[in-house]
Parts: structure tokens; C-alpha cells; sequence
């Protein structure tokens, strides 16, 4: 038996360098969820530009206004840029089940009436992205919000829900390098860059396609024409054809599957000779 081979040897482990330390907030529902210095002072510390992540959102908490989408509107009047983006799969516009579509109607309308820089959209399923289900938000290209918490009452008030706001231009361009592709439907990964939403490009592809399986085709009809396909074997006697002797029935063979005796020059044995003489008595297509 080989011996076993000798462990590799230690690395003496080793802590990574020091990273740069960031100021970060946990916000924690129903806590602190509503807390002025949590995602409400988040939204108000905006200064050019506020891009915010929603599952869906409810306009109203029983009689209250929701107080994020009103932070939302305020920051709006203040003069920064307001992006929402919610969910459009199938499950959040349909009657029975979602209302975003609805909502994004009813908002983007009171922005208009008020002239303001605020605007909701629908992040529909396209390539590997089936739904929107992130819940956060980025500021300025500065800080980043990030949290289980959905934008209605029973998320806010009665759920256990965690957030964390990081202080973090790194992780905040991450943040909006995804938001701004999702916000202008562009694609994100390798596989949503092939996909094809230009109607010309699409019958310029399949016009394409057809006409290179035509040249195909033709190719291989050329190329097999002196290929032909075998001849129908041709029978001189059905094959239900039947010749009753003296004594048995005898059932014929096609011609063609029957071998020709040869002559020989010894004396055939009375069984044979018998057989082929009942062959010669037989006219016909059958006796042949």
C-alpha cells in the first residue's frame, strides 16, 4: 500500500487590509421604521437625485398618507430628480392580484398636475429578470438603502423587517448602475444582450434564417439526385398463392426468392426428384 501524500502546507492566515470605514444606519420594523433620522431623513438628504426600488407600494395607510411616498413628493418639490420603480410582472398589474399598474397611472398624474420632477415606471419581466423584489433606494450616487420592508402599513407597523443605510459611493454606484439599466429596459447580463425587441430587426432576422434554410435545402436535393430509391420488388405469384397436391398443400415462394436448382450429374434421390417433378407438372406463373 502507497503511502498517503504529505498535507499541503499551512498558510499562516493573514487579515485582509483595513477598509475604509463607513457610516451605516440599521433601520429596523416596526422600531424604528418611521423614525426622522432612519428612511425618512434618508429621503430628505437627497440633493440632486433620489432613485428608489419597490415591490409595490400603497398610496394610502388606512386614512394616513404613506408617509415614504409623501418624503418621495416632498424631495420632488425641493427640485430632485424622483425615480420609482415598481414591479410590472404579470402578478402586480393583473386586476385580481396587483395594482401597480394603477398606481403608477395615479402618481405620475398628481406629478404632472404639480409640474414635478417625479416619475413612476414598471420594471417588466425581460431576459433572466422574471420580477422586481429588491425594496431599496440610492441617493446622490453617495449612500444606499437596502431592506426587506415593502412600502405598506403591515411592512412598516406589524412585520419584522431590517434595512441598512451605508454611506457608500462604491456600493451606491453598484446600486444605480442597475437601476439606470433597469429604469431604460437595457440589458444587464450576457444572455438579456442578445435579445431582440425591434419588430425590423426581428423580420430581418427570421427573413434571414428562412432564406438560409431554402439555400440548405436546395443544396442537399443536389447533392442526393442521383440517389434513387430502391425498386419495388415485383412478384410473379401472390404470396397467397397455394398449390394443392395429392396428399398436402403446398404454399408457393415468389420467383425471386426461390433458388434454380442446378443440374447434377449423380442421381437425385426420390424425394427430390419427386418435388421437382410436381414443380414441371404445374403451368403457369406459378410453376415457373
Amino acid at each position: 500500500m502507497k503511502p498517503l501524500p504529505s498535507p499541503p502546507p499551512l498558510v499562516p492566515w493573514s487579515a485582509p487590509p483595513a477598509s475604509t470605514p463607513r457610516a451605516a444606519r440599521i433601520v429596523l420594523a416596526p422600531d424604528t421604521s418611521l423614525d426622522s433620522e432612519g428612511i425618512l431623513d434618508f429621503f430628505a438628504s437627497a440633493k440632486g437625485r433620489l432613485s428608489i426600488d419597490a415591490f409595490y407600494l400603497d398610496e394610502m395607510w388606512r386614512d394616513t398618507p404613506n408617509p415614504f411616498l409623501e418624503a418621495a413628493f416632498a424631495a420632488a418639490r425641493r427640485g430632485i430628480s424622483v425615480r420609482i420603480l415598481l414591479d410590472g410582472s404579470w402578478a402586480s398589474v393583473e386586476a385580481d392580484s396587483g395594482t401597480n399598474d394603477d398606481v403608477l397611472d395615479r402618481i405620475n398624474r398628481l406629478a404632472r398636475n404639480e409640474s414635478l420632477p417625479l416619475e413612476v415606471r414598471l420594471l417588466k419581466p425581460r431576459g433572466p429578470i422574471e420580477r422586481l423584489h429588491n425594496k431599496g433606494a440610492v441617493v446622490d450616487g453617495r449612500a444606499v438603502l437596502v431592506s426587506s420592508m415593502n412600502w405598506a402599513l403591515g411592512s412598516a407597523t406589524e412585520n419584522r423587517e431590517v434595512g441598512l443605510i451605508v454611506e457608500d459611493p462604491d456600493l451606491a454606484k453598484t446600486f444605480e448602475i442597475s437601476f439606470d439599466a433597469d429604469w431604460e429596459g437595457r440589458p444587464t447580463s450576457g444572455v438579456d444582450a442578445w435579445r431582440l425587441d425591434d419588430p425590423v430587426a426581428l423580420v430581418a432576422l427570421y427573413a434571414l434564417v428562412a432564406v438560409a434554410s431554402a439555400a440548405s435545402l436546395r443544396k442537399l436535393r443536389a447533392r442526393n439526385k442521383d440517389i434513387k430509391p430502391p425498386a419495388r420488388v415485383r412478384t410473379r405469384a401472390s404470396f397467397g398463392a397455394h398449390l394443392r397436391g395429392r396428399h398436402r398443400e403446398v404454399r408457393l415462394l415468389p420467383a425471386e426468392l426461390v433458388a434454380q436448382p442446378r443440374a447434377r450429374a449423380r442421381r437425385r434421390s426420390g424425394a427430390r426428384r419427386g418435388r421437382e417433378e410436381t414443380r414441371g407438372r404445374v403451368r403457369g406463373p406459378e410453376g415457373n
